[in-house]
């Protein structure tokens, strides 16, 4: 079998698709795609008449993972969506119930070598931080025009930071 060259290695993949799987004739759901590991493993794990709804928001991962993926075709769905729309894509696909799910969230090694995507803490770049192109603002734009008092709000509710408005302030007398 020839595997499409890696764009992210799933931590403990092999481990997560056996959980997963319970039913290997039944519907499940990648929520997070990427470029295609987990679904990979989770249609291993599957028989013929199973069925994974692959989705995720960055168009790059979507044609990773549907060449990844091809083997598979006539059992996967790939869709470009953010995974909050899970139950739009399900709907439209005429799902009205899966068996299983799988959601690996967090930033995927891909993302994260590819110092264009703005997520590198190793390699100069952009910093953009879009996990889409449905994201509007990029990080960098996110720190030069909002407001002392958003920033704050922004590292204290998504980033936990307790020293959120040490930190906003600092770069406001940056700016």
């Amino acid at each position: 079998m020839s595997r499409a060259p890696e764009y992210h290695v799933p931590v403990l993949g092999r481990e997560a698709a056996v959980q997963v799987v319970s039913d290997p004739q039944g519907i499940y759901v990648d929520a997070t795609l990427g470029g295609g590991g987990h679904a990979e493993l989770l249609l291993e794990q599957m028989e013929e008449a199973g069925r994974l709804i692959g989705i995720d928001r960055d168009p790059e991962a979507i044609r990773e993972a549907s060449r990844r993926l091809e083997r598979f075709k006539h059992r996967v769905v790939v869709v470009q969506a953010p995974f909050w729309e899970l139950p739009q894509v399900l709907m439209d696909q005429s799902v009205p119930q899966i068996s299983g799910a799988l959601f690996d969230l967090g930033v995927s090694s891909h993302q994260i070598d590819e110092p264009a995507r703005g997520f590198s803490f190793q390699q100069d770049g952009p910093l953009d931080m879009r996990m889409g192109p449905d994201a509007q603002v990029s990080a960098g734009e996110v720190l030069r025009t909002y407001s002392l008092e958003r920033l704050t709000q922004v590292f204290r509710e998504y980033g936990e930071e307790r020293a959120a408005g040490r930190i906003a302030r600092a770069i406001c007398r940056r700016r």
